[in-house]
This record gives structure tokens, sequence and C-alpha cells, in this order.
């Protein structure tokens, strides 16, 4: 005889109690229910049954009743026939629908024999409310099912179909306000939200505020906030305006368009991520095409591709048996950030980094990368004195707390440009390069490839022809330009290698660009408008404070124009009521400031194509098309 036991090893589950199992009736059926699934809604019974003869021969007939518990006495629901197979002993299924959530219902078994029924087992169970796990997650279709979010901050959520928001308005009530932070699970279950508008909120976001929350398998893809008229304090991301203790994995957000001009008390955060993260977790994320336009930008920024904050100690450990915790691992940004820095008579600061404005954490950044442009100018209406502190790097802004930080395998690849004043007119700085070249060209297409570098080189020529430098480096940088146009005219190849019409091409430019950083101060107009005060550039960073742990096994791919600063180096400054001559302006390809000479920086270079990148991550290598 087969242990019909064995079927449900495990059939007591949460919110299923057994009441009664009888040891069968007057004909020596036995049988046992366990509950399969228990939805909001719906309970899914499995019957299962010794082998008897009277199921055997059909002489015996199953049932389960349904009953609504009641302390006073149950309510008769239903009855359910339970059929059998041709193997009539084995388990069937039995379903209920149209059921009440978060309510108790009892099923009882039933065999009927000689016209005599006698029950056989009892079982309770409890419908579940909506939400309250990931099997009973509640489905979004549309902009109503999203704005409904607020309704229940705390529920398990998922995405059954793309959503479009075009001229939908987005209202999910989500604040500061510990009622009103989202601290749920919603699982994008890989699908779109596109054509994002945001509205104004002091956080600003599809999830304005989440706590706890995890956020998964996400596409947006279309991201627009318009706050050029300005704004208070706020952080704002396409997809969190601030987050505490929050996972978000394999969520990507494209095309996402930020203006942004603060008020003049305002502190602004901005990521096309996140715009502050605390205490959060990212895995797998990506921001691509974002732009961030930062105009007369008061006060306190933090801006970045990825994030425009990103503190604390994250609430996820790297692994098992690791205690270092994970802040971000193979995540990515890319974009470009122009942002026109303007200063009334109060103190301030802009931090901005190609994947985040300010790091400040105890955790872990491993295997990710930034990629793109920043363009910083500062306005010349504003001739303050004031202290404030720049600090702009390729891949983080600044550092200003966080000891244990840990920054592991990950690249920055962004032209930064800094300008004291307006910046040049000709080609707003940006330098054309070329990715791509004719190989084997004829000769005509050899000549116009070259007539093309001419003209580029000639173009990025009258950028430099500015009122703040002297003929003596017109001279210099002329002389510059004129051998490689001469050189380029004669190359009888096009492309990077030696002798070829790029290669002198690129050369030109990184020697103008050197001339420029060598420039001297005097060279420069000595009003408070083109002096840039406490001013840290580097291609990687701009300032570590005294708090970083450890940057390692990190890459700068420089672009053609490196980083390019024209401010004075020097200028009267205004510092705790005392005016001084101070240095103010540290540039770098790498770290604009390091305050703190026992910071471990370790394999921190200049990426090449013979650097052995088998120590570095995975993401990095795929970004710079590394197979090996």
């Amino acid at each position: 005889m087969k242990n019909f036991k064995k079927l449900f090893a495990f059939f007591i589950l949460i919110g299923v109690i057994v009441i009664l199992a009888s040891c069968g009736s007057a004909s020596g059926v036995k049988g046992v229910m366990e509950a399969k699934t228990v939805t909001t809604t719906k309970v899914t019974l499995n019957v299962a049954f010794d082998e008897n003869d009277n199921l055997k021969n059909k002489k015996a007939t199953a049932s389960v009743k349904e009953y609504k518990y009641n302390e006073s006495g149950n309510e008769y629901m239903s009855v359910s026939q339970v059929s059998f197979s041709n193997d009539i002993y084995t388990k069937s299924e039995v379903s209920f629908t149209g059921l009440t959530k978060n309510t108790k219902y009892v099923y009882e078994l039933y065999v009927k024999f000689n016209n005599y029924e006698d029950k056989i087992y009892t079982l309770e169970v409890t419908t579940k409310n909506a939400g309250d796990d990931e099997q009973t997650a509640i489905e979004i279709t549309d902009v109503d099912g999203l704005n409904a979010i607020k309704d229940d901050v705390s529920a398990h959520y998922i995405l059954k179909n793309d959503i479009d928001l075009t001229d939908k308005t987005l209202s999910m009530g989500l604040s500061a306000t510990s009622s009103e932070r989202f601290k749920g699970t919603f699982d994008g279950n890989g699908k779109k939200i596109t054509n994002l508008s945001l509205s104004s909120a002091t956080n600003i976001g599809l999830f304005a505020y989440t706590e706890g929350a995890t956020i998964k398998n996400l596409t947006i893809d279309g991201v627009v906030g318009d706050y050029s008229t300005g704004r208070a304090s706020s952080s704002i991301g396409a997809l969190i305006g601030c987050a505490e203790k929050t996972t978000i994995e394999n969520v990507t957000v494209n095309n996402v368009k930020f203006d942004i001009q603060g008020n003049t008390s305002a502190e602004i955060n901005v990521g096309g991520i996140i715009g502050k993260a605390e205490k959060c977790t990212f895995t797998n994320v990506k921001a691509t095409d974002v732009n961030i336009t930062l105009s007369r930008s008061r006060l306190k920024i933090n801006a970045g591709l990825f994030s425009g904050v990103l503190t604390g100690k994250s609430v996820k450990t790297v692994s098992e048996d690791s205690d270092q915790t994970l802040l971000a691992n193979k995540c990515s940004a890319s974009g470009k950030i122009i942002a026109t820095m303007y200063y009334p008579s109060s103190e301030g600061y802009t931090h901005i980094g190609g994947f985040s404005g300010d790091i400040s954490t105890q955790s872990l950044v491993t295997d990710c990368y930034s990629t793109g442009s920043i363009l910083i100018t500062k306005d010349t209406t504003s001739s303050y004195s004031n202290k404030y502190d720049l600090a702009v790097g390729g891949f983080l802004g600044c550092n200003n707390q966080g000891n244990g930080l840990k920054i592991s395998k990950c690249l920055a690849n962004c032209a930064i440009n800094v300008y004291a004043g307006n910046e040049p007119t000709s080609t707003n700085g940006n330098y054309i390069r070329y990715n791509t070249y004719p190989e084997n060209p004829t000769e005509e297409e050899l000549a116009e490839f070259k007539a093309d570098l001419v003209a580029n080189i000639q173009a990025e020529y009258e950028t430099f022809k500015d009122t703040d430098y002297s003929s003596a480096s017109y001279s210099n940088i002329t002389t510059i330009k004129d051998t490689a146009i001469n050189n380029i005219n004669n190359a009888t190849k096009a492309g990077t290698e030696e002798g070829g019409a790029l290669a002198f091409y690129n050369k030109a430019q990184e020697d103008m660009n050197a001339v420029l950083k060598t420039i001297e101060s005097s060279t420069l107009t000595t009003s408070s408008s083109t002096a840039m005060y406490y001013s840290y550039v580097g291609g990687f960073a701009g300032t570590l404070y005294e708090y970083i742990s450890e940057i390692t096994d990190c890459v700068y791919k420089s672009a053609l124009n490196g980083v390019v600063v024209r401010a004075k180096d020097t200028q009267s400054i205004t510092k705790d009521n005392v005016t001084t001559d101070e240095t103010v302006l540290f540039t770098s390809d790498f770290v604009g400031k390091n305050y703190d000479s026992d910071t471990k920086v370790k394999n921190l270079v200049k990426w090449t194509d013979a650097l052995d990148m088998s120590a570095f991550g995975e993401n990095v290598k795929a970004f710079l098309g590394i197979t090996a």
C-alpha cells in the first residue's frame, strides 16, 4: 500500500492550520489536504488518498466543502467535487475563487459511501492581503496603478506591461514623511516605463522617497524635469529622489534631461538614477544619455550622471563571509553635465562627478564606470570673493566623509572643461574627435579625411583667442597648430599609427592643452570673476579628504582634451574675515587635491592599449571592448 503521508511531508504552511485528521470512514478511505496556493481571492488545495478498493471501484466519491470561519458558527459557502484521474487513489486538485482577502476559511474533506457522508479531514486557510509577498504582488498595468501605490506603501508590486506616461499625471504621493515613503518591493518584471515627466516636489523621481524598499528589473526610457525657473532644496533623480536603506538591482534609465536652477539658499542633489542615497545598494544599474544643466547654480550643488550623493554604510554585505558592505557593483553612467556657477554673498560648494558628485560612505564601489563630458563655467556677473569649494572629477567629485570607502576596479572616461568666466564660443570647448577613420583609403578619401582634420585643428585654434591669454601664448599655440597642419597634409596614412594623419592631429591637441595648463596666473585678468576659489579638478576625482580609505585598480581614460582648466592659480580671497593670497586651484589628470597623505591610492593609472586589465572588473572591461 502506498504511504499517502509521503505525498505531503510538509503540509502545514503559514496561514494554514490542520484541525482534524480522522482515521477514515465506513468506506475505509483515508485522505489529507494541503494548501497548494493561497492568494488574496483564491485557494487551491491538493487532496490525496491512500489506495482503497471502494475508491478504485468508484463505489465512494469525495468532495470538499468551504466555510467562512466565524466564532459563533462557520458560514457555509460552497462545495467542490473531487475529480479523480484513472489512478483514482492518487492526489487531486480543488480550487475555490471569489474569496475575501485576509479572511479565514475552513475546508472539510468528505467521502460518501453507501449514501453515508463522512468527514475525514479539516483544514483552515487564511487568504492573504494583497501585496503581502511576491506571490500576491499587486499587478500594475497603467498610471492609475502606479498612483495607487500611495494606498499601501509597504506592499509588493509587479509591473505587468509597458506603460507610456505621455500626457499622464504621475501622483504617487510619496514624500519624506514616514507614512508616505515607499517601503515595499517594486518588480519591473522586465517591463518599461516611458516618457516620464517629473513634477515639482521636495524629493523628485518616479519614486520620490524610499526607505527599506527594493526596486528591480525595470527600464525607464525618457525622463524630463524642468526646474529652470528655480528650485528650493531638492533631491532629484529619474528613478528615486531620495532613498534610505534601499536595494536597486537590474535597472536601466535612458534619455534623461534635467534643467535646474537652485534658489538662493538651495541644496540640490541631482543624478541620472538618484538624487541622494543613504545606506543603499546598487547592482547592475545603468544610466545612459543623461543630460544635466545647472544654470546659475547657487550655494550647494551635488551632481553626477549616476547620483548626486551616495552616503552611509550600505545595508548589504559584499558576500556572506565578508564584513565589507556593498554600495555599487556593475553600475555605469553616461551623458553630460553643464553647470554655470553663480554664488551670492554666502559661502557654498559645487561637487560634480561623472559617476557621483559626492561619495561619503563606508562601503565598496566596484566595477563601475562613467563616460561623457563635464563643462563648468563661472558666471561673470558675480564678483563676490567669498570662499567656496568646487570639486570636479571624471568619476567622483568629492569625498567629504566616510571612513572605510573603497573604490575598486572602476573607470572614468570624461572630458572635463572648467573655465573662469564664459566658455569659448567657437566650438563650446568640445574638441571634435574621430573614433573611426578610413582604412586603406583611396587617394580621394585620404585627401578628404586630411582636409577635415586640418579644418578641425584650425577651428580649435580659434577657441584659444581669448583676452585671458597673452600674445606669447598665442605664438606658442600657433606654432603647434601650423606644424600639425603641415604634418597632416604630408601624411601618407590616415590612422593613429606613427606618421598617420590622425596621430599628428591628436598630438597637436595634447600639445596645445599642455600650453594652456602651464599658463601663469599673470596672463589672466585679475578680477574675481575670472578666479576659481578653492577649486579642485581631476580626471578621476576632484577632492579626497582625510576620510577616504582606498582607491585601487582604477583607470582614467583621457579624452583628447583631457582635463582643461582655464583659471587663476592664486587670488586674494576672504577667508574667516581675513583677506589673504591663496593658491586655490589644483588640477590633475587623476586627483585634483588629496588632503590626506595616508590615503591609499593604488594603481590609479591612465588607460593605454598596453595596460594589463586582467585584474579589472568585467563591466569595465566590456565597456573598453576587452573580451579576454
